[in-house]
């Protein structure tokens, strides 16, 4: 667990906000259901965030096997959307879930990991980070 910790660092702090974001109880109206579809985009960006982070660490610990770099930045992401998704439909009183909320959470995955796997991987190589 320790060794989880120290390598992905920033990854989990994303994680738990994102793990916080998911299951807090608003207090009223966020004014989110105002603008169509904009519960999407903020899905979208918050996996796009997990994903980066991870390919940043991976990137970073020098472990780009690509084969587990996608299992762990896109698959592993869009499993815990897929997760949290059915926890809210299933567990909470005050969330649902939604199958275009884990679409826009594996969207959001899959941007990242196709900008950071495909652009920014030889960036990170030739600075050696």
């Amino acid at each position: 667990m320790q060794k989880i910790v120290s390598k992905f660092p920033l990854s989990l702090l994303v994680l738990l906000v994102i793990c916080y974001l998911s299951f807090f109880k608003p207090s009223g109206s966020l004014g989110i259901s105002t603008i169509p579809h904009l519960d999407k985009l903020v899905h979208g960006s918050m996996y796009f965030g997990l994903s980066v982070t991870l390919w940043f660490d991976l990137f970073r610990f020098k472990i780009v096997q690509p084969c587990w770099g996608w299992t762990i930045a896109f698959i592993l992401p869009c499993f815990i959307g897929g997760l949290f998704e059915l926890i809210q439909a299933h567990y909470t009183t005050y969330r649902g879930g939604d199958w275009f909320d884990f679409l826009a959470n594996c969207a959001g995955a899959l941007l990242a990991s196709l900008l950071m796997f495909f652009f920014f991987r030889t960036w990170f190589e030739k600075r050696n980070l």
